[in-house]
């Protein structure tokens, strides 16, 4: 919330990993953008996140994240077919992914693909993210540095064919 607080409730008794994650971002006098990348518990990368384990009814208000902040990257890539051929306005989207557990929806971004299928995501935080674009997906770890001329291949999908019949025939 605007303090800072968060609260989860009605959590079944299991193991959980805590994470902080923002598309927050800003710029400073120097025109460099920053923001902060993902933060697990204890305090650190997905390398260093520690289980929380809940017992039935248990009740944590020992959990605590400081959140550091970092100079954002941009990704720049292009999405083609198998054959090479570039696939120009289409949507690409970045998410916030959390192994494991899925994607964050809620910062989820979309660029749209230029005529030779290149896009280009600016003032991304560090995080692990997955990126794709028609059936193409990637994830990707961002850690402070560009990541320039990324690759999406979209896969040619399969199709099915059949007939729906009622009992009236």
């Amino acid at each position: 919330d605007d303090l800072g607080e968060f609260r989860i409730p009605a959590l079944p008794a299991g193991r959980y990993y805590i994470v902080a994650s923002t598309t927050e971002t800003w710029r400073t006098p120097k025109n460099e953008t920053y923001g902060y990348p993902s933060t697990y518990f204890p305090g650190g990368s997905i390398q260093t996140a520690q289980v929380i384990t809940l017992g039935p009814s248990e009740r944590r208000s020992d959990i605590s994240l400081q959140l550091q902040s970092t100079r954002t990257v941009r990704i720049t890539g292009r999405l083609q077919r198998e054959n090479g051929e570039p696939i120009g306005a289409s949507n690409v989207q970045l998410a916030y992914s959390y192994p494991g557990a899925g994607l964050m929806v809620g910062g989820m971004r979309t660029v749209r693909t230029q005529a030779d299928g290149s896009f280009e995501f600016k003032d991304v935080a560090g995080g692990v993210y997955s990126i794709g674009g028609g059936s193409a997906e990637q994830i990707l770890t961002i850690a402070g540095a560009d990541v320039e001329d990324l690759i999406l291949v979209a896969k040619t999908g399969s199709t099915v064919l059949g007939t729906v019949v009622t009992d009236d025939g």
